[in-house]
């Protein structure tokens, strides 16, 4: 399973459910509280690890504006529920561990998206 950055926005049973599974995480609220969206995406290509997030605004940094990124995990689901979402992701990485690498790929409740861009430099 590739190493993931879970964003401040999300809730820290997210982190923690996913962290039980096994799943090396950093957290940016331990590591880089109150961080701006693109030092997040500096930070995630620097330890080379997919970000997590349901900050759509990541989606506009590495499309629009084309920063560096390796990876990014959108979560739109209709619920915050950590182990929820956790389920989730696991799921995704599961089906294929480099599915997310050099894509933004959006997480709903029964069904997932996949938008491949480029990798980070």
């Amino acid at each position: 399973m590739p190493p993931l950055l879970v964003d401040e926005c999300c809730r820290k049973r997210l982190i923690e459910a996913l962290r039980e599974q096994g799943l090396d995480v950093a957290a940016v609220w331990e590591i880089a509280r109150s961080a701006k969206d693109p030092e997040v995406l500096r930070l995630a290509v620097a330890e080379q690890r997919i970000l997590v997030t349901d900050d759509k605004d990541f989606g506009e940094l590495v499309v629009k504006d084309q920063l560096p990124f390796v990876g990014v995990i959108l979560m739109r689901t209709s619920t915050d529920d950590g182990d929820v979402q956790a389920r989730l992701i696991l799921d995704v990485l599961r089906s294929d561990p480099k599915l997310v690498d050099g894509a933004i790929v959006v997480i709903e409740d029964h069904r997932f998206r996949r938008r491949e861009l480029r990798p980070a430099p």
